[in-house]
């Protein structure tokens, strides 16, 4: 699982990125080109082409808006009905969808949220 904290000393910003336990620390602008590189090639969800690699990507920045008590996603490549619903409640929340569709395609609006909302600090670990 990918987390992200957001810290603040005077002016300076830097996030925090916490990969299975290894610490790793990042300027903000780094975070952005790193995040900015990072995109799906193709569909994820229903009715998607589902590559893995797409689908880990999509769970990942999914991770980043699931709110307490729910679990954060299992990053694995597969599409579930826990993936679904998660992508249904983004798109009617953040990307205020009357019928959200499930479904996340390379450029959509749906991804342009999930990507610009990236640098959004998660919940901390202990």
């Amino acid at each position: 699982m990918l987390l992200l904290f957001l810290s603040t000393a005077a002016n300076h910003h830097s996030i925090h990125l916490c990969r299975h336990c290894r610490n790793q620390s990042y300027s903000r602008s780094e975070m952005a080109q790193e995040l900015a590189v990072r995109t799906i090639l193709a569909s994820v969800g229903r009715g998607g082409l589902n590559r893995s690699e797409d689908v880990r990507l999509v769970q990942e920045l999914l991770n980043r808006h699931i709110r307490p008590p729910q679990p954060p996603l299992v990053v694995n490549g597969v599409v579930d009905s826990r993936l679904l619903a998660a992508l249904e409640a983004f798109q009617r929340r953040v990307v205020q969808m009357h019928r959200p569709e499930g479904r996340v395609d390379p450029g959509s609006q749906t991804f342009a949220a999930l990507a610009n909302q990236a640098e959004q600090p998660a919940t901390p670990h202990g």
